[in-house]
């Protein structure tokens, strides 16, 4: 299951220790006590998904997807020291599935870095 299902917030917190689905799971945690909807997007990091071939198998990463009015911001949580909204070369301009309470989508992260994320958060 640990490769599928990611620990409780607290545990999270409580271990100081996360992997990707952990460390989306206590920012999602502490962003919707914000007010903020937040959801997983599971994403591979090596190649591109077959939107042909629906399989878990698929995925080998989580990142966030922040959804605001003007947009959304795709933040990634494994990086220890990174700028903010910040992709590494291998998940930009990729598909990723996000996951909404009510559906599914699949949808792509930015190919180039956006420098200017004020817009979102006004």
């Amino acid at each position: 299951m640990g490769r599928y299902q990611p620990h409780p917030a607290g545990d999270v917190m409580d271990n100081g220790y996360g992997d990707c689905k952990d460390k989306h799971t206590l920012l999602a945690s502490l962003l919707t006590a914000a007010g903020f909807q937040v959801y997983p997007a599971l994403i591979n990091s090596q190649r591109d998904l077959d939107p042909d071939m629906p399989s878990p198998g698929q995925f080998n990463h989580v990142i966030s997807a922040v959804a605001f009015r003007n947009g959304r911001i795709w933040l990634d949580t494994t990086s220890e020291v990174a700028p903010f909204a910040f992709l590494v070369g291998p998940l930009r301009g990729k598909r990723a599935l996000v996951v909404k309470p009510d559906s599914t989508s699949l949808e792509m992260t930015p190919r180039i870095l956006i420098s200017n994320h004020r817009k979102y958060l006004k």
